[in-house]
């Protein structure tokens, strides 16, 4: 889970304001999500399209 979080952090030191994230093999797309911003600053969702069936 360590690659969404590097991409997080840079596109939080980019100036973006909004962070998706898909499913992974072990997560659910709001682990990753929620570890990002633990402070809630910032706007943070799944992308369904992302999920395999």
């Amino acid at each position: 889970m360590d690659e969404p979080l590097r991409v997080a952090a840079v596109a939080d030191r980019l100036g973006y304001r909004e962070v998706w994230a898909g499913e992974g093999p072990t997560w659910a797309s709001f682990v990753p999500a929620t570890a990002a911003d633990p402070a809630g600053e910032h706007t943070l969702g799944a992308l369904e399209a992302l999920r395999t069936a």
